[in-house]
């Protein structure tokens, strides 16, 4: 070949690796003089508002297999009061696996859970699941008299962050949306699960990159895109849609699709990276990111398949070029974050020819005897420009390296960018991946244009009766299979759009998702009531003497009774409250049977038609809250304080018979008045009332609670 050929195509994929690639070493020394992510949220402040009322979306298109695991981990390890959110399952009428499951759910979760069954058969695609669904949501705000204050869109396979919903609660008034991390979940690192995680770890290294540290400088700077999950829609954005849908119906990648719309209309959407500290399995202090978690495709096929619908949904349906350079609201940071994501259509396609050119380039230096023609040759403008190259590459890889260690661990990181040395497997494996889904988006796009044109012209010439397949006369929909996305399935017109061309997803078994559940000691460490040393020396020495971490606590004088009791107030799902004279109730303790207020030193706050609210020492069990509710004979909603405040309380209203009494307990009793009120809402709305030193009706209003009653 002759040698200026082979000079300029070197020149020219690395003119073009470097024209793709410049901008993000821009960003990347932009982010690193600016300093981006250095604000955090001060973990002791999330449990001071009062919790609002959330609203969780889940659309399941053929999901039996996962549903009911995902929503069980889900309610059981959410640390956020049950009686304050609700899980929407929007489920299709011809899918009666799925539809059973969410039955069964929704009986298991009674009150929490609520199936919605669409109107159409599916699949339809995902947005019209979600619209469908969040139009189930308005109809149940009518009817139970309640207000969300956010919807949020998660995946049939998540797993869900025990504190996501109270950060979604401190941080929604300030923001019209949220975008929680997506981080891939990962099995340990090992040499012989190297290959055979090789697929499903390029989706760690990307998202990690990505999620750490490309999402917190959009956030600084403007345009954050939606995930397609963990994705907080505020109540300010769900107005603003009332009378029109929430998501592109015709979109693969409609969460994209409506962030851009979000930010077009002036909405502000923030990202939220916040960790929170934890005691893993052996006792040991970690932080953990506030995210979501979830399984991505372990095989080359899924994986192509999947990344081929975000290239298509993002970079061909979801905006163009024209909104870049064009004229739009969009700052400059915004249309350059808007370019980068525009960009992959196209970059991708330079992989191929760089793969052809290293190989030469390998071949060329490491066999010199083959006297082939000199495509870098020393000291050339194309030597240089490959020098660069080699600075951005080791640049982006010491970045993501950092994004590794910080999400996953040095180990991980390790096996990312240094196996094999200086020739990163998992990065090269990745863009192959990249490459292969970028062809195939473009086959989708050139298939769709193609079918538009059939049906424009059919649609202009004249009708022919004739005699074709049934399901196509009756205009039914057939859904793609798993060859052929909506946009080339046969049955699927131009104007109907996409149908849901779904990822198969598997969950966690039970004895991982234990290690997601909070414990007595997250508890203490989110409220800062215990150094995590501390913390670390009591777990230890509890189990060596078999003892129960906060008797452990006591005894080495480490936490105070009272702090102890809030952190298992926040464990259970519901609140301290300081015992005080003006909360012992007369009237109440002598309504209350001899034997409950005798054995159990309860204090009982409220007795209405829906049952009891009472105090009790946070030193009783599960078996004798059970048996305390059974003597009171009616549905108990129980709140918890020290030993040490029930008797200075009760010592002190003997002490004082005349006192004064608090005037919430009997806001809460009005509240519960109110059909639509259930009786752990208003708890937890005398609970925050006592806390704050407001009234109940401003708590209940700010919760969301009897809206017809604050309007």
């Amino acid at each position: 070949m002759d040698e200026q050929v082979v000079y300029w195509i070197g020149f020219f994929v690395a003119l073009a690796f470097i024209v793709f690639g410049a901008d993000d070493v821009l960003w990347d020394v932009f982010a690193l003089f600016r300093g981006t992510g250095k604000k955090r949220v001060k973990l002791s402040l999330i449990n001071e508002k009062p919790p609002k009322m959330l609203a969780v979306v889940i659309a399941a298109w053929h999901e039996d297999a996962v549903l009911g695991e995902v929503v069980d981990n889900l309610v059981a390890s959410a640390q956020y009061p049950r009686s304050l959110y609700r899980v929407f399952l929007g489920v299709y009428p011809n899918d009666a696996a799925t539809v059973a499951v969410a039955r069964a759910l929704e009986a298991r979760h009674e009150g929490t859970v609520v199936c919605v069954v669409g109107d159409d058969p599916g699949p339809t695609s995902k947005a019209a699941n979600i619209n469908h669904t969040v139009r189930a949501i308005r109809e149940y705000e009518a009817e139970r008299d309640v207000r969300f204050a956010s919807v949020t869109i998660h995946d049939a396979e998540d797993v869900v962050h025990p504190n996501e919903f109270k950060m979604t609660n401190y941080l929604i008034d300030d923001y019209d949306a949220l975008q929680f991390p997506v981080f891939p979940l990962q099995r340990m690192p090992r040499l012989r699960l190297f290959f055979k995680t090789l697929t499903s770890s390029t989706y760690a290294d990307e998202f990690a990159e990505h999620h750490f540290r490309t999402m917190v400088m959009r956030d600084e700077l403007g345009f954050v895109p939606s995930a397609g999950t963990g994705f907080a829609i505020g109540r300010r954005v769900l107005d603003a849609f009332r009378d029109e849908d929430l998501l592109p119906r015709n979109s693969l990648t409609e969460d994209y699709k409506l962030s851009l719309t979000l930010r077009m209309r002036g909405f502000r959407v923030h990202y939220v990276l916040e960790k929170v500290p934890r005691v893993d399995a052996r006792g040991r202090t970690v932080w953990d990111y506030i995210a979501t978690r979830s399984l991505f495709p372990s095989t080359f096929k899924a994986a192509v398949r999947q990344k081929a619908r975000w290239v298509y949904g993002i970079t061909m349906q979801s905006a163009s070029m024209a909104d870049v350079f064009g004229k739009s609201e969009l700052t400059f940071a915004e249309r350059t974050f808007l370019y980068k994501d525009l960009k992959a259509k196209f970059a991708n396609f330079v992989l191929l020819p760089g793969y052809a050119v290293l190989a030469y380039f390998l071949v060329q230096t490491l066999a010199p005897r083959l006297q082939l023609p000199v495509m870098y040759p020393l000291h050339s403008l194309s030597w240089w420009m490959c020098v660069f190259l080699l600075f951005m590459m080791v640049e982006r890889q010491v970045l993501r390296g950092r994004a590794l260690a910080n999400v996953y661990g040095w180990k991980t990181m390790a096996f990312s960018i240094l196996l094999p040395p200086l020739f990163p497997l998992r990065l090269l494996w990745g863009n192959l991946i990249n490459m292969c889904a970028t062809f195939r988006a473009w086959r989708q796009k050139i298939a769709y244009v193609l079918l538009r044109g059939r049906e424009a012209k059919a649609a202009a010439a004249p009708v022919v009766e004739h005699r074709g397949n049934a399901a196509e006369e009756e205009g039914e929909r057939k859904p793609a299979t798993d060859g052929d996305d909506a946009q080339t399935s046969n049955a699927t017109s131009a104007q109907e759009g996409p149908a849901w061309n779904k990822t198969d997803h598997e969950f966690l078994p039970a004895s991982v998702l234990e290690r997601y559940r909070r414990l007595l000691g997250d508890a203490l460490l989110e409220r800062g009531f215990v150094e995590p040393g501390h913390l670390e020396d009591a777990v230890g020495s509890a189990r060596a003497r078999g003892v129960r971490l906060g008797q452990e606590l006591l005894r080495q004088g480490l936490v105070e009774e009272r702090h102890l009791t809030q952190a298992y107030a926040l464990q259970q799902q519901s609140m301290y409250v300081r015992a005080q004279p003006d909360l012992v109730l007369l009237e109440l303790m002598d309504r209350m049977p001899f034997a409950a207020a005798d054995r159990f030193a309860a204090l009982p706050l409220v007795e209405s038609e829906k049952g009891w609210i009472v105090a009790v020492d946070d030193d009783l069990s599960c078996a004798e809250r059970d048996e305390l509710a059974f003597l009171l004979g009616e549905p108990t909603f129980f709140l918890f304080s020290s030993t040490a405040d029930l008797l200075e309380a009760f010592e002190g209203a003997l002490a004082f018979d005349n006192a004064a009494e608090a005037p919430q307990p009997a806001g809460a009793a009005t509240l519960l008045e109110e059909t639509s009120v259930e009786l752990p809402q208003a708890g937890m709305a005398l609970a925050y009332a006592l806390h704050l030193g407001r009234s109940v009706d401003d708590i209940a209003c700010e919760m969301g609670l009897a809206v017809s009653r604050f309007s």
